[in-house]
């Protein structure tokens, strides 16, 4: 008798292995007037509309900005790199950052990650007086009007293994600065408008290369050659109407 072997294949079981994919957002903010505090604000969905995004502002004002990146629990290898990005390019005529690199902060707090295991979306919100002030483990460079918070090594280390999320915060100071210092004037001569007219400007006036660009602001979370994009809110300025005042000057004799 002469058989036959058959060799049977089994597939096998393909293995999932859980992905982190960085959801940064990021919002305009205002101070609290009362304390003076950062009031950092969250947008998970995106929406533009958080904080200070679509507000309009006079010359001088203060106005901040706050990109919230995300980072999953349980990562089995540290990353080798992990910044945070904000970049005010768009909005240069109507913003200037205030206080150079020394003014700017990041700020970590712990997060509950989703049903799947994931932390999806940023959770957060007020992490400037809720989170913890993790600045000195970040290298933060301003170049033209774009920063750069770099986690240094041992920050990347204790990123791995983590049993919970955490929400990681870059805030940016700025000064409304009409104009890069022009002023009213300024922009109303950019806008083609009369001395004196009022006005309200959500893009760039003039001539200039930014000419016509909604000021917005836009920035981004990068964990090793992975860069991920936030939404773009943005600002309005406001020139108010200068009205000269008639004085009628009587004189009295007796």
């Amino acid at each position: 008798w002469k058989g036959t072997s058959i060799e049977q294949t089994r597939p096998t079981p393909e293995r999932e292995f859980p992905t982190w994919r960085p959801n940064p957002d990021k919002s305009w903010i205002l101070k609290d007037p009362a304390s003076g505090r950062w009031q950092a604000v969250i947008d998970p969905s995106k929406s533009n509309t958080t904080g200070a995004d679509e507000h309009t502002f006079l010359d001088g004002d203060k106005v901040g900005g706050v990109v919230n990146g995300t980072v999953d629990p349980h990562l089995i290898e540290a990353p080798t790199k992990f910044e945070l990005a904000d970049d005010w390019s768009a909005a240069d005529y109507l913003v200037d950052q205030e206080g150079g690199t020394a003014a700017m902060r990041v700020y970590e707090a712990d997060a509950v990650a989703g049903p799947d295991g994931h932390y999806r979306q940023s959770s957060v919100a007020d992490i400037a007086n809720r989170g913890r002030d993790v600045t000195a483990q970040f290298d933060i460079t301003l170049q033209g009007n774009k920063a750069v918070a770099t986690a240094k090594p041992a920050y990347l280390a204790k990123l791995r293994g983590m049993g919970a999320p955490l929400q990681v915060t870059l805030l940016v100071p700025f000064t409304v600065n009409f104009a890069n210092g022009g002023g009213a004037g300024q922009v109303r001569r950019d806008s083609g408008r009369r001395p004196g007219d009022e006005m309200t400007f959500c893009e760039a006036p003039g001539a200039g290369p930014a000419s016509g660009r909604a000021l917005k602001n836009k920035g981004s979370e990068t964990v090793n050659n992975q860069e991920t994009p936030t939404n773009e809110p943005k600002i309005c300025g406001y020139v108010p109407p200068v009205r000269k005042d008639v004085v009628s000057e009587a004189s009295q004799g007796g």
